[in-house]
């Protein structure tokens, strides 16, 4: 009756307008095409709101939106890989205050290209890379890997890691490295080697790289050296030690329980059998495994001996990705149990990093949209002490505006919350834990955040969803 009523009212409007028809069944013929074409008009509009809505909804989705920003605001399309230093929403901002070619060459204001916005390139691109294998994103891991490819073959020294490359020129490249580069590149690039994304010929030239670095690192771990990650240049840097002059002497503990042996503490330890691992298993040469075990009690040992209380998220998650490593790699049952142990350990020590992250956000009254700007004008911090220079190169340090520095800390912070124990094999997370990460970043604004720390939360958030598929049970990026 409806429907009629609704012809039978067409109709009498039609009548009454300019296209009235005489004969009755044109002017019903004519109400039947007009009556078809506006309940056509009518679902589609229905579909499009609805459709709006699913939008929407999509938009307003944290992760989705923090995802969408990473690719579009601090990825550079010339090189591939992320920057660190946003300071406006126009295309193309991101690279904006980089340092010059010049610059680079002569390695200032700091030799580690801290705070220049463009330290973290491998760093920041990789928990992106393992947040894309989760998501089976393919389209973004062919976005992603080759600049982080191609941070580890710039260099004309094989193993050397690059921090990032400069989009100017698409070479400029600072010449101290850093442990914490070649801890993520090797534990992402040994996890996506051993997933289904990777073509066999990439694969080969993974195992190729890797085991360049374990000959890098092997070559730098020695006493004339100071065992460290080389500079570039082939003298040693700085935040690159990776073992100890006495693996198995006194271990010294501070006030804070941190155990630590001259320049290296027990997060730290565990980066040089991890890399030795990661060559072994990628390219079967034994000779790697047999260098993995040469120190991978001693590393153990003095893990072991740490409390772990005072770490930040980010220190453990380096510690975490390294044990991660290690236990799926060991086949000696008694040195896989105690990896485990460490995982349940260090899973346990970070889920503090939610207090900090909320802390922080309340300090900042839930502001997280300061820009970072232009290093050139702001303060310097001398990092080597005396006049700022070690083996004739620059060590500077600017300081980031506290208020960017603090929005940088609390997304990564909360983000690290979540990855640092999802890591571990069996370690299930308190529903609450859960909670209070989803309603953090529900409040936290990722649509003006200007700091690419988003990349934490973006894979934690990965890592939930597939824990939630399996009830809780972590897997792995590879899985």
């Amino acid at each position: 009756m409806g429907r009629v009523k609704e012809r039978d009212d067409l109709i009498r409007s039609v009548r009454g307008s300019t296209c009235f028809i005489d004969r009755a069944d044109n002017v019903v013929n004519v109400c039947e095409v007009k009556y078809a074409r506006m309940k056509r008009i009518f679902v589609f509009s229905a579909a499009a709101f609805l459709g709006l809505l699913v939008m929407a909804g999509a938009a307003d989705d944290p992760f989705e939106c923090a995802w969408r920003r990473l690719f579009e605001k601090f990825r550079s399309p010339k090189t591939g890989l992320l920057y660190e230093h946003l300071p406006d929403e126009t295309p193309g901002a991101i690279e904006r205050f980089l340092p010059t070619p010049e610059e680079v060459a002569r390695n200032e204001p700091i030799a580690t290209g801290w705070n220049t916005g463009m330290e973290d390139g491998v760093l920041n691109g990789c928990p992106l890379v393992l947040a894309a294998m989760l998501r089976k994103d393919a389209k973004a891991l062919e976005l992603l890997v080759p600049g982080i490819l191609r941070c580890a073959t710039i260099s004309p020294v094989p193993g050397f890691l690059a921090r990032s490359i400069l989009p100017a020129d698409g070479k400029s490249h600072y010449a101290n490295s850093s442990r914490d580069q070649y801890t993520l590149f090797v534990y992402t690039m040994w996890r996506y080697a051993n997933s289904a994304f990777c073509p066999p010929a990439r694969r080969d030239e993974i195992a190729k790289i890797v085991a360049d670095v374990a000959s890098f690192a092997h070559a730098g771990a020695r006493p004339e050296h100071g065992f460290n990650l080389l500079r570039e240049d082939g003298k040693p840097g700085i935040v690159c030690t990776t073992w100890m002059p006495d693996p198995w002497g006194p271990l010294a503990t501070n006030a804070s329980g941190r155990v630590s042996r001259g320049a290296i503490s027990a997060h730290e330890v565990g980066r040089l059998p991890m890399i030795y691992a990661a060559a072994h298993a990628l390219t079967g040469d034994a000779a790697w495994r047999a260098r993995e075990l040469e120190i991978a009690d001693a590393a153990l040992r003095m893990e072991e001996a740490d409390e772990l209380g005072s770490y930040h998220g980010f220190e453990l998650f380096q510690m975490q990705v390294s044990q991660r490593l290690l236990w799926e790699c060991e086949t000696n049952p008694a040195r896989r149990a105690r990896y485990l142990k460490m995982l349940r350990r260090v899973a346990q020590a970070s889920l503090k990093g939610m207090d900090r992250a909320e802390k922080l956000y309340a300090e900042l009254n839930g502001r997280l949209s300061a820009p970072a700007g232009d290093w050139r004008g702001w303060d310097r911090e001398l990092v080597t002490g005396g006049d700022g220079v070690l083996n004739g190169m620059p060590y500077r340090k600017p300081i980031r505006p506290d208020e960017y520095q603090k929005a940088y800390d609390c997304v990564r912070e909360m983000g690290e919350a979540v990855i640092v124990p999802l890591t571990c094999p069996d370690f299930r997370l308190a529903e609450d834990h859960l909670a209070r990460f989803r309603r953090l970043a529900a409040k936290a604004d990722f649509a003006h955040v200007m700091s690419p720390g988003l990349v934490y939360p973006v894979l934690a958030h990965e890592m939930t969803r597939q824990t939630a598929i399996r009830g809780n049970v972590p897997i792995t990026a590879a899985e």
